[in-house]
């Protein structure tokens, strides 16, 4: 084998070894970030529903402090709103997380597609070589005699 033709298909094969390691490293990286992102999602949903709750209550407490009773138009309209408030909250939450798998699945396609790339690449970086396309000049292919 010509010194040209095996550095070129060293070289083609390296580089398909390579784009493999790194779409495998980055779908191993959206992977944690997407961990990291739902956690933090659910720490802000933890933290507005306690705030939420801290805010009930104290519409309950002012209501009886006032003497107007918690079945006051004024207390109840300002749980309702709470209430309102926090399906509104829990709903975007989800809609964050949902569209946090979306985006995993995103970069995960754009990590397969940039493989892909570098194949190709790599074969067309062998075909064009001079030792390759030597190679593949001197291949007997069905057709070509």
């Amino acid at each position: 084998m010509p010194l040209g033709l095996f550095i070129a298909a060293a070289s083609a094969v390296g580089s398909l070894v390579s784009g493999k390691k790194a779409k495998k490293a980055q779908k191993k990286a959206n992977a944690a970030q997407r961990k990291i992102n739902r956690l933090k999602n659910e720490q802000a949903k933890r933290a507005f529903l306690r705030k939420f709750r801290q805010q009930q209550a104290a519409a309950l407490v002012s209501g009886v402090a006032a003497g107007v009773g918690i079945e006051s138009s004024t207390v109840q309209g300002e749980l309702s709103s709470g209430r309102s408030q926090r399906t509104t909250a829990v709903g975007e939450f989800g809609e964050l997380d949902a569209l946090g798998g979306a985006q995993e699945a995103a970069q995960n396609q754009a990590a397969s597609a940039n493989f892909q790339g570098s194949v190709f690449g790599a074969v067309g970086a062998f075909a064009s070589s001079k030792a390759g396309g030597d190679f593949l000049d001197g291949l007997r292919l069905p057709g070509n005699n």
